[in-house]
C-alpha cells in the first residue's frame, strides 16, 4: 500500500511512497523549474514547477513512475 503526505506553509509539498516488490531501474531525479519538455502528443511545455521524485530516465527525460504534477501556466 502506498502512503501520501502533504505539508503546507507558504509553499506546498507533497510526497508519496512506492511500495513495489521489484525495481524498474528508477532513480532519484530532480527536474528544475521550467525544464523544457517536448511531448510527443502534447507539444512543448516550458513553464512548470520543479519536480523531485523517483523516475526512470530515458533519452534525458525523467519518466516519473508515480506522482502529482501541477503545471504553472504563464
Amino acid at each position: 500500500m502506498c502512503t501520501a503526505a502533504t505539508y503546507k506553509t507558504k509553499d506546498f509539498y507533497m510526497g508519496r511512497t512506492l511500495d513495489y516488490e521489484f525495481s524498474y531501474g528508477e532513480q532519484i531525479t530532480i527536474t528544475p523549474r521550467n525544464y523544457e519538455f517536448d511531448f510527443r502528443f502534447a507539444g512543448k511545455i516550458k513553464s512548470h514547477y520543479a519536480l523531485i521524485g523517483m523516475a526512470f530516465v530515458a533519452g534525458g527525460y525523467p519518466l516519473l513512475s508515480k506522482g502529482e504534477v501541477r503545471w504553472q501556466n504563464k
